[in-house]
């Protein structure tokens, strides 16, 4: 006989579908768009007031250094600082607290009729720094005076990144000739040389301050310009309260020397060659070897001897025996 067949399992009952929940309309929630749009407009602006604040810091990014007494010891420097009267503030709050700059003098040669230079440095260096401290020593092997201070917020200068205005740099570049002017310096033995930024330092101060002579090192139009050309990703209206424009069509019959590396990777050969152009007769350029900050050193004869035949010319030119 055939085995009996297992009934078959019964089959569970059919469970009835899930019923789809209702799908929800986006509904406009005014509250909640208004407090997160107004959350992202509260940040927005908090990073423009603070770019706006800071935008010098952010872009020049001043480098700080102590106050050394012999930073050379080469060279027979001495420590200078200088009290300063307060500028109007970044947010053009009214005036701050008064600095003081921190710098260095070497006295010339010649102490009765020995020419004097007014450095004033670039970005981001101070006084105390490799460039400036490698030209001191070519002006000092002419017989040369120098004194160089540090702007507010560099080296070991008092201040703050939001004392780095335009008002603060001219009076700071102001200072040191002043300084002189003070010591019974005759301005025409006051020659005013400057690098880079301070180039563009050096023609403003020279447009509003007697002087033998200006010398402009890899001279730039602008800061402005300048750094828009080097940092492409600025904005355009960026630093426009810091433009530091540089009136070379302004400065009449003043000697000017204009002193350009070929290798200088920082201010292109066509911006100092406009600054060039502008500048009205008697002026002269000098192609030297080297980068932005070697130069001096890599054509240190060309260098010296250039300095040597600029002061001296411009000396005669102001009925002045030539001091190197």
């Amino acid at each position: 006989p055939m085995p009996a067949v297992p009934p078959a399992p019964p089959y569970p009952a059919e469970t009835p579908p899930r019923p789809r929940p209702a799908r929800r309309r986006w509904r406009f929630h005014g509250p909640s768009f208004a407090a997160g749009l107004g959350a992202v407009l509260l940040l927005a602006g908090a990073a423009v007031f603070g770019y706006v604040q800071y935008e010098a810091w952010l872009v020049l990014r001043p480098a700080r250094a102590r106050a050394q007494a012999r930073p050379d010891a080469r060279l027979p420097l001495r420590l200078l600082r200088l009290p300063v009267p307060p500028v109007a503030g970044r947010a053009g709050a009214g005036p701050t607290a008064p600095d003081t700059l921190v710098g260095y003098t070497l006295p010339p040669a010649d102490s009765a009729r020995g020419a004097w230079v007014v450095y004033l440095h670039d970005v981001p260096e101070h006084a105390a720094a490799w460039a400036p401290r490698l030209r001191y020593g070519h002006m000092a092997a002419l017989g040369l005076g120098v004194v160089c201070l540090s702007y507010r917020g560099f080296g070991a200068s008092s201040g703050s990144a939001a004392r780095i205005t335009e008002a603060a740099l001219d009076a700071d570049a102001a200072a040191a000739y002043g300084w002189l002017r003070a010591r019974g310096v005759a301005p025409g033995r006051i020659f005013i040389y400057g690098q880079g930024m301070g180039a563009a330092l050096a023609l403003r101060l020279a447009v509003r301050q007697p002087c033998a002579g200006v010398v402009a090192e890899s001279a730039i139009p602008g800061l402005a310009e300048w750094l828009r050309a080097r940092y492409a990703w600025l904005p355009r209206g960026a630093l426009w309260r810091l433009p530091l424009r540089a009136p070379a069509g302004s400065l009449g019959r003043l000697p000017k020397l204009f002193l350009h590396a070929r290798g200088d990777g920082r201010v292109p050969a066509s911006m100092a060659r406009g600054v060039f152009a502008q500048a009205p007769e008697p002026r002269i350029w000098v192609a030297l070897r080297g980068g932005h900050g070697s130069a001096p050193t890599v054509s240190d004869s060309l260098y010296r001897a250039s300095l040597r035949r600029f002061i001296g010319a411009a000396s005669a030119w102001n009925g002045l025996a030539p001091p190197c």
